[in-house]
């Protein structure tokens, strides 16, 4: 019975593993469980446009723990929130971190949830945060066609 109950534990242990991983790959990963499907269905929206437009894939993590958010790659926009910790990280590529700037990734991770982190308001934080995202990177692109086909002024 010990080496059954034994084995079941670490089937267990190696399950939940392969499932955070997995949870770890998809767009919305609500560990913290502050999102509504409303919020997770404007994510997704935003998600689908950053792919079909840019080629960008979009991660956002909620957690109820300490993470390390992961470095930076050539496709992916990450922003974790650590709800009871009160903290974020906000990773871009480096072409669209150049693109947009250095100071929105910081800006995200450092300023922006405070207000929500004081409100225990952390879900429309995370919300925002995607739309600011999402608008900086129309903005940038509207900028580049400006300057592409010049001013008309």
């Amino acid at each position: 019975m010990a080496v059954i109950a034994g084995v079941i534990a670490l089937y267990q242990r190696h399950f939940d593993r392969e499932l955070n991983a997995i949870q770890s790959k998809t767009t919305v990963w609500d560990q913290a469980g502050i999102l509504d499907d409303e919020s997770k269905q404007y994510i997704l929206d935003v998600s689908r446009d950053l792919k079909d437009s840019y080629g960008l894939d979009l991660r956002v993590w909620t957690r109820t723990e300490p993470f390390e958010a992961p470095a930076p790659d050539g496709k992916t926009i990450f922003l974790g929130v650590d709800v009871p910790g009160n903290k974020a990280a906000a990773v871009f590529p480096p072409l669209v971190a150049m693109a947009l700037g250095p100071d929105l990734p910081s800006f995200l991770a450092r300023d922006h949830f405070n207000e929500y982190f004081e409100r225990g308001d952390a879900a429309t934080g995370v919300v925002a945060a995607v739309g600011l995202i999402y608008q900086a990177l129309l903005d940038a692109q509207s900028g580049a066609a400006k300057r592409e086909g010049g001013d008309a002024s």
